[in-house]
């Protein structure tokens, strides 16, 4: 926790990386992140693209390998999501990474996807 919260502070020392990320994250309620929750996996998982990009272009690009208390990657908040955008901010080489990593529940980031999808249309 330490670490991310010094990367943040000295990247926004730089003016024009505060702009760019006050820029990336207008209209985004930072106020519903979970405290628990690194920001780059709340981005992926709530579809903010725009912020994930941003995200993995500075330094929080580390990030990228952390998972969640469930063993969760940010391919799988992006997959569960239905955040197509997100998958491909991600690129081909961070998805071949996370691609074949299961989370507590046994599964992949694509039978995530199949489930979710499948969810929404029983239910609608």
């Amino acid at each position: 926790e330490d670490d991310r919260s010094s990367v943040l502070h000295s990247w926004l020392q730089d003016e024009e990386h505060e702009q760019d990320l006050q820029r990336a994250f207008h209209g985004v309620d930072l106020l519903t992140m979970p405290p628990d929750c690194p920001l780059l996996q709340w981005c992926a998982e709530q579809g903010y693209a725009g912020c994930v990009a941003k995200l993995m272009g500075s330094s929080f690009k580390a990030g990228v390998g952390l998972r969640c208390k469930r063993q969760c990657t940010l391919l799988h908040f992006a997959a569960w999501g239905g955040h197509l955008d997100v998958i491909d901010v991600l690129g081909d080489t961070v998805a071949a990474q996370l691609a074949d990593t299961c989370n507590d529940y046994g599964e992949l980031p694509e039978s995530t996807a199949l489930a979710r999808h499948f969810e929404h249309r029983c239910a609608g």
